[in-house]
């Protein structure tokens, strides 16, 4: 017992950090660059007053994939702000072999790629974080601005590009989630529901508080009050997607599913999203796969599906999964063909065998 509690001791003095915010930035220990070359994080001096450069250091590892992988969020976001002076590397550990073979599926990948050395960068930013993957973010004078998990930068890049960017608040922001983490490593209390609510109070959209905040929830069973902080949460924050999807990943664990519920979370995001057709495919998208067959869900989808665009391979994609589910399989092989024939190569393997699934179907109907 005495070794427990020195253990939880250690982890709650122990810096969990190698770099902090408003630190200096460690310099890149590479031995071979597979893509780009090493930046250079400052800006020169007739220019440092003025400058928006931006680097951008990801440690990052090829095995993660599904939603955690981030190469395609910043490969988007470093052909969006390349130009204005942004600059975004990707560390790995692992043999060059592996991480050459990922960038080769991706070809014009416009990121760097380095291979550390003897993962001295990644100690040297990571410390004794477990966050992973995680960004670093560096502004002209070479200081560290911002750090969590990379899934989590795309915001505070667009605030830095924007000029919105508070560098007193992620100061803070950086404590609290210090003390968030070291938390999670020595102990699941109510305190975290205190924690996360400080870190939401200075950054409502923060993606690392709300997810530790549902994982406390998830580990003390704690169901019903989730969703009662989603719901709470979406009312005064109604823009943000991932707090839809949580609630709609909750409620499909409930037994049995309350319909309302689920229809108002729906409804709340359709009135939230009408100017953004990527979040609505989302959430049609969501409803038809977690709940195919729950009252209220084609006739929600359909109304979405025909204010959607359709001139896109992810809107036809979803438009043929809704004609399936509504029973028009005709219409879904028609939509999924021209979805397959818009991807490109990596995507169209999974889109591929969903198209056979719907022409199996079709045959089905039309013996």
């Amino acid at each position: 017992m005495r070794i427990i509690s020195l253990l939880i001791l250690l982890l709650a003095v122990m810096p969990l950090y190698a770099v902090r915010i408003d630190e200096k930035a460690p310099d890149l220990k590479v031995k071979k660059w597979l893509l780009g070359s090493t930046p250079d994080f400052l800006a020169s001096k007739s220019e440092l007053a003025t400058s928006k450069k931006l680097t951008v250091v990801v440690c990052w590892g090829t095995w993660l994939t599904g939603p955690r992988d981030v190469t395609p969020v910043f490969d988007r976001l470093q052909r969006e702000f390349g130009k204005s002076g942004m600059n975004t590397v990707f560390i790995s550990g692992e043999p060059e072999d592996l991480v050459a073979a990922f960038i080769a599926d991706r070809p014009g990948f416009s990121c760097r790629v380095g291979l550390d050395e003897n993962e001295l960068t990644l100690h040297a930013y990571l410390g004794n974080s477990r966050m992973f993957p995680r960004a670093f973010l560096i502004d002209p004078r070479g200081v560290v601005i911002w750090s969590g998990e990379a899934v989590d930068a795309e915001s505070i890049i667009r605030l830095w590009f924007d000029g919105k960017f508070d560098s007193s608040k992620s100061v803070k922001l950086g404590k609290l989630y210090e003390d968030l983490e070291v938390m999670l490593r020595s102990r699941m209390n109510k305190d975290i529901e205190k924690k996360t609510d400080e870190i939401l109070k200075l950054n409502p959209n923060d993606g690392f508080a709300l997810r530790v905040r549902l994982f406390y929830y998830d580990v003390a069973k704690k169901t019903d009050e989730a969703i009662r902080f989603l719901d709470e949460y979406s009312q005064k924050n109604p823009d943000n997607l991932s707090i839809y999807l949580a609630a709609f990943n909750l409620l499909n664990r409930t037994d049995p599913i309350d319909a309302d519920t689920v229809m108002k979370f729906a409804g709340r995001g359709r009135q939230s999203f009408q100017q953004n057709p990527d979040a609505l495919q989302t959430i049609v998208e969501t409803l038809l796969v977690s709940f195919p067959y729950l009252p209220g869900t084609l006739e929600f989808s359909a109304q979405i599906i025909e204010q959607i665009p359709q001139n896109n391979a992810s809107a036809l994609a979803v438009a043929a999964l809704f004609y399936y589910k509504s029973g028009r399989p005709e219409i879904a092989v028609e939509k999924q063909r021209r979805a397959v024939s818009m991807m490109k190569q990596l995507e169209k393997t999974a889109a591929s065998e969903m198209l056979k699934y719907y022409e199996s179907a079709l045959k089905m109907r039309q013996r």
